[in-house]
C-alpha cells in the first residue's frame, strides 16, 4: 500500500483518481490547490507519490513540482503531472522541473492504474 497526495481542482478527475487508487488498497489525501499542497507537505512529508494537475488556481502544478524537487527532504518523492493539454512542451517543462511521469486527461482507468503500479514497483531512482 502506498500513500498518495493528489492535487487537482477538478472534482471529477480527483474523485476518479481517488477511486482508482483506493480500490487498489492505496491511501489517498486529495486537495485542490497548490498552496494547500505546499502547506500540507510542510507538515506531513510521508507520501510515496504525488500527483499534480498542471493548471491549478494560484500556484500551478509545475511551480509546486519545482518547489518540492528543490527541497532536499522532499526531492525523493516521485511526482506525476496530470494535464488536459499533454503537449510535448509541457511534458519537457514538467520533466525539467523534476516530474517523473506525465498523465493525460481524461484519465484512462486501466492504463493509469497499470502505469502507477509500475512506477511504484520500479522507481526511477
Amino acid at each position: 500500500m502506498a500513500r498518495f497526495l493528489v492535487v487537482d481542482d477538478d472534482a471529477d478527475t480527483m474523485g476518479l483518481i481517488q477511486f482508482i487508487l483506493e480500490s487498489r488498497g492505496h491511501q489517498v489525501v486529495a486537495i485542490s490547490s497548490g498552496e494547500e499542497a505546499l502547506e500540507l507537505i510542510e507538515k506531513d512529508k510521508a507520501f510515496d507519490f504525488i500527483l499534480l494537475d498542471i493548471f491549478l488556481l494560484g500556484i500551478n502544478g509545475i511551480a509546486v513540482c519545482q518547489k518540492l524537487k528543490s527541497d532536499k527532504e522532499l526531492k525523493h518523492i516521485p511526482i506525476g503531472i496530470i494535464t488536459i493539454t499533454p503537449t510535448s512542451a509541457l511534458r519537457q517543462k514538467a520533466q525539467k522541473m523534476g516530474a517523473e511521469h506525465f498523465f493525460a486527461k481524461p484519465i484512462d482507468v486501466n492504463n493509469f492504474a497499470l502505469e502507477l503500479e509500475a512506477l511504484l514497483n520500479h522507481p526511477a531512482n
